[in-house]
């Protein structure tokens, strides 16, 4: 049975994309299927695996700084257990695999940014397993 995986937030810049984009190729690792839906007006998961979106005609996080450290802090409170322990941190390589027109798990796969990935899509799978058996 499929299962159904969004990330949304109001705000730009941070990281909806590169989180759709990479943890779906993190899952897929795993030997599940992944369809990733670009809902972007823009385009922009389209576009990082370099498509253009005009010519298709069907288709959080800086532990440095107080913001996000709060922001988790009242998402745990509200959530609980059902806020990750996996954190994903800035790094320059996720604005360069989308130039590459490819994931960060291809473009550095040995790299941290694409071990992050795999740490929460490992997480996200055990909690979906754990949700299953409950």
């Amino acid at each position: 049975m499929g299962r159904v995986i969004s990330f949304a937030n109001q705000k730009g810049g941070v990281a909806k994309t590169t989180t759709t984009l990479n943890l779906g190729v993190a899952i897929s690792e795993q030997g599940l299927k992944v369809l990733l839906v670009d809902l972007d007006p823009q385009g922009n998961l389209t576009m990082s695996q370099g498509l253009n979106p005009d010519t298709i005609e069907r288709s959080m996080f800086d532990s440095r700084t107080l913001h996000s450290r709060e922001a988790v802090e009242i998402l745990q409170e509200n959530f609980g257990d059902l806020v990750f322990d996996t954190k994903i941190r800035k790094t320059v390589r996720y604005a360069e695999a989308p130039v590459k027109g490819t994931s960060v798990l291809k473009y550095d796969p040995t790299g941290s940014a694409a071990q992050a990935y795999r740490d929460l899509a490992k997480e996200v799978l055990d909690a979906q397993k754990a949700r299953e058996h409950a």
